[in-house]
């Protein structure tokens, strides 16, 4: 289907919506554009956590994404700790 030049193409774009959810969006031009969920990964993708420590940062706090390291509220309050203890 040809596009006239003030006209932009349908695009599929990733973004920051929930794992089962999509999202369309509409551009100023009438435009519209599909949002993909990303994938979180495990946080076992992290350079120096093994998949043993992987296994038990689950078991201990149930921690399984990079997400859930990154706003689990005990690793934000030892994040807090050691700021105040510059």
């Amino acid at each position: 289907m040809p596009t006239s030049l003030g006209s932009r193409p349908r695009a599929i774009t990733l973004g920051e919506q929930s794992a089962n959810r999509f999202r369309r969006t509409a551009h100023s031009d009438g435009g519209r554009v599909l949002t993909v969920p990303r994938p979180v990964p495990p946080v076992a993708a992290l350079q120096g956590v093994s998949d043993s420590d992987a296994e038990h940062l689950a078991a201990a706090f149930d921690i399984e994404t990079v997400k859930d390291l990154g706003t689990d509220k005990y690793f934000l309050w030892a994040q807090a700790v050691a700021k105040l203890a510059e």
